[in-house]
């Protein structure tokens, strides 16, 4: 795996020595052998992990002309990942200049402030994971980076607890579900159940929203026919018990049951028993007295001709 193959090459090297060069670079996190016990070998690695269009010949022989611009980059090379390669490039560099280090570390500080604040969190992380490489990147940082799971949990649960609330978009909750499952499973266990449920809600948001407005459309236009979903959207919420479901199942019962199996029931012709009117029969059996109490009439007589 190559390191870096950005850096501009070979000519910068006829003053700028090598290790300037990798530091501007950055390392995969590849485990390499980057023992650099001489020039041979250390052209070698370069070309192999920075830049493969290099002239290996050149930099052994500016490696033998100029030993005191490769010396740092000697000493790092025990170091056995890039990582710490990189880690022990940046202690050379900043001891030439100590301001160096300071302002690396100000811009992972400012771009982990400026991500979280526009809610992008996995953004904020990645600063959060470049400012821990720093050997000593401040109590008051390191600590805003430990508290960022839990500020990116209760975030992404606001956001969810509004689309769940104000169903629009069919998938709009897919993508806050899936990192909301990153950050709860950071903060603990019963965060990670109520994201699980949160999500579950959320989904049934959609689907009763969906479903509802489809019924109120059948009342209006005369289509009596009870949607077979109705059911299953029903026995979800029942299922899922959270308050939130408790507060939306009667909603359901009512639209399709009570306002479209009412009008099924009404407009039934005496005598007959048609498949909907055994339908809002069975409904009104499984769904008991929220079902049953506003319509016992026209149940009763519907069940006296059914059973003829």
């Amino acid at each position: 795996m190559r390191c870096n193959d950005d850096v501009q090459y070979p000519t910068m090297w006829l003053r700028i020595p090598i290790i300037a060069t990798l530091v501007l670079g950055g390392c995969s996190d590849t485990e390499l052998n980057l023992n650099l016990s001489s020039c041979d070998e250390m052209a070698q690695k370069y070309v192999e992990c920075v830049a493969p269009t290099a002239d290996k010949y050149t930099l052994k022989l500016r490696c033998e002309k100029y030993p005191v611009d490769f010396e740092s980059l000697e000493s790092c090379g025990v170091e056995p990942t890039c990582p710490a390669f990189q880690i022990c490039l940046n202690e050379y560099r900043e001891h030439a200049d100590p301001q160096r280090r300071e302002k690396r570390v100000q811009q992972y500080v400012n771009a982990r402030d400026l991500a979280e604040s526009e809610g992008r969190f996995m953004s904020a992380r990645e600063s959060c994971r470049l400012l821990a490489m720093d050997p000593d990147p401040g109590a008051n940082e390191s600590a805003k980076c430990a508290g960022l799971p839990s500020r990116a949990f209760d975030a992404l649960r606001a956001k969810l607890r509004l689309l769940r609330d104000l169903p629009r978009s069919r998938f709009g909750h897919l993508s806050l579900c899936d990192e909301i499952d990153i950050w709860a499973e950071m903060v603990s266990p019963s965060a990670k159940t109520e994201a699980d449920l949160l999500c579950r809600e959320a989904e049934l948001s959609i689907e009763t929203f969906e479903l509802v407005q489809e019924v109120k459309k059948r009342t209006k236009t005369g289509d009596l026919r009870i949607p077979p979903h109705c059911n299953a959207v029903a026995n979800a919420l029942l299922t899922l018990d959270t308050e939130w479901a408790k507060r939306l199942h009667p909603v359901v019962l009512e639209e399709c049951f009570v306002n479209l199996g009412g009008k099924v029931l009404q407009r039934r012709k005496p005598r007959t028993c048609p498949v909907e009117v055994r339908r809002a029969i069975a409904a009104a059996a499984r769904h008991g007295e929220q079902v049953v109490g506003p319509l016992a009439a026209l149940l009763k007589e519907a069940r006296t001709d059914c059973k003829k």
